[in-house]
């Protein structure tokens, strides 16, 4: 009950502060997108009404789409930048995806499609990635499945150990 209690009042701080952004003239875009291994993933778009860059955030392991990012959410709208939240596969309260080492990597591919479609990949853009969120993040790179003109990671792990309860 008190797990539910704490969902619904971080959700409530969430609605708050989107609502101030919507407020102060940003465009928000909340949604979900369709994942080629099954699934929705969750995604946030927040423009400014002149946006001449867009920073996609990738979060850490067991965090979700806005992670703790609002205060660089922030810094980055008011610098005129677009910014692109999402889940990673496994995390968020609204995402239905599991957490699959070949999914994962797969989810780059998607996150190109669903740019592709919503026309986010015709100007340049950067990454910023923390810990599982740059692991992606440096996949996708050097696999040019995402082409950024700016990566920007945080906390890579370099090696990561995981117990027969992960799904892996």
């Amino acid at each position: 009950m008190q797990k539910k209690a704490q969902e619904a009042r971080l959700s409530d701080l969430r609605q708050l502060w989107l609502n101030s952004l919507r407020d102060d003239g940003f465009s928000l875009d909340e949604g979900h997108y369709a994942r080629s291994s099954g699934g929705q993933v969750a995604y946030i778009l927040i423009q400014p009404q002149a946006s001449s860059r867009l920073t996609i955030l990738f979060h850490g392991t067991g965090n979700d789409l806005l992670f703790t990012w609002q205060p660089l959410i922030n810094a980055l709208l008011g610098s005129g930048r677009g910014v692109l939240c999402f889940d990673l596969d496994g995390h968020g309260m609204t995402s239905s995806t599991t957490l699959v080492r070949h999914d994962f990597w797969q989810s780059a591919v998607d996150l190109g499609r669903f740019l592709h479609v919503k026309k986010l990949d015709a100007d340049p853009y950067e990454l910023v990635g923390y810990s599982l969120g740059a692991m992606l993040i440096l996949h996708s790179v050097f696999s040019e499945t995402l082409k950024p003109d700016k990566i920007v990671l945080l906390a890579v792990p370099l090696r990561i150990r995981l117990t027969p309860h992960f799904v892996w």
